[in-house]
């Protein structure tokens, strides 16, 4: 690289999948960088009031002599109102979009608060460079911020879409690449599941396809990861319970290694996703030698590679008719997750690093 820069990280939600991407782009990246980080707790009130925390924080490195070429932050950070209040933070920025308020799927029974979105757009418009973990997200993104600004009653300002796609970029967060690859050959196979444990990963279709195996005379044995919360959905408790007998691994692994070690000893990977802008955890089983059962949708089409082999339909009983045929056809299994370690391997972690880098030079010299 030409030249290093000194890039300011600011990230405040720094937990789980935001602080696994922040962690591997410092651990590749070629610039010099510095990270301002919050836990992660309170996600509205994270993007409501993180600037001024992070003005305050911009202001006292500042103060100790502290210069930044770049700002390198996440879509949790309202960047405008950032660049409003600090003098200090007016310097090219990039922006990374794991999510976005417009489509992230809200609770039951909430009321989307489109501000959040809102909060989106500005920082979008705000940042140099735009980056989206999959061309599904970004698409996704402009296509339900013109339907929101649709509903402005005058002054809609659709133009700044354009100004945003015109700056905007594919950038896949990547995965660990050293996820040791082994393909088991058992009779009796074991059958991941792998998500944040809430309602938007809709756990209830993966219980019913293994509901419907069980009674139709199929064996197998389950993994049950995630993390979950307060309000988990109630079937958990319920197929914690009915699925007992076939229970190898069940809640959240406080290490990478001990989760990343249950999905090598997995033979099939399952996802039953109704929200996903990427699919870190069904790349991550692919990588690790599962045999991939993934459904037609969302950016799952993008992220592999739109294979009939590794995509199932739409629904359970669709994913139970795939996973009839991977459990009984032991050949089958094996074609499936070699083209599944194939299509994860190209999604290394290094590449991403070296595209933002890129990004962020070309940023501060635009």
């Amino acid at each position: 690289m030409e030249k290093k820069l000194s890039v300011l990280i600011i990230e405040p939600y720094f937990d789980g999948s935001h602080k696994a991407f922040i962690e591997a782009f410092c651990e590749n990246s070629q610039h010099n960088t510095r990270l301002l980080s919050m836990p992660a707790r309170k996600w509205k009130w994270r993007m409501r009031g993180s600037a001024f925390e992070m003005a305050k924080r911009l202001s006292e490195l500042k103060s100790q002599g502290h210069g930044f070429d770049a700002i390198f932050c996440s879509d949790m950070l309202n960047l405008a109102e950032l660049k409003g209040i600090c003098p200090e933070a007016n310097v090219p920025s990039v922006i990374y979009f794991h999510e976005n308020q417009f489509t992230y799927p809200n609770q039951i029974k909430d009321k989307r608060d489109f501000q959040f979105g809102i909060t989106n757009l500005s920082s979008a418009l705000a940042a140099e460079k735009v980056l989206f973990n999959s061309r599904y997200h970004l698409e996704d993104f402009l296509s339900e911020s013109e339907k929101v600004l649709k509903k402005m009653p005058d002054f809609k300002c659709l133009e700044i879409l354009g100004r945003i796609r015109d700056k905007s970029q594919v950038a896949y967060p990547g995965i660990c690449r050293n996820i040791e690859s082994r393909i088991p050959f058992r009779d009796v196979p074991q059958i991941s599941w792998a998500a944040r444990w809430e309602h938007d990963k809709n756990p209830e279709d993966f219980f019913l396809a293994a509901r419907i195996l069980r009674e139709q005379g199929y064996k197998f044995r389950m993994n049950v990861l995630g993390q979950s919360f307060a309000n988990a959905p109630a079937i958990f408790n319920q197929a914690k319970a009915e699925f007992a007998d076939v229970i190898e691994n069940w809640g959240f692994k406080e290490s990478k290694r001990e989760y990343l070690e249950v999905l090598k000893g997995s033979d099939i990977f399952v996802s039953t996703a109704n929200h996903e802008f990427f699919g870190i955890s069904a790349l991550e089983g692919a990588a690790a030698g599962c045999a991939a059962a993934v459904p037609n949708r969302l950016a799952y089409p993008e992220t592999f590679n739109n294979s009939e082999l590794l995509l199932y339909g739409s629904s359970a009983e669709d994913l139970a008719e795939r996973l009839k045929s991977l459990i009984a056809d032991k050949g089958l299994r094996e074609k499936n997750a070699r083209e599944a370690i194939d299509i994860a391997a190209q999604f290394d972690l290094r590449k991403t690093a070296n595209l933002i880098d890129y990004e962020l030079l070309n940023a501060v010299l635009l």
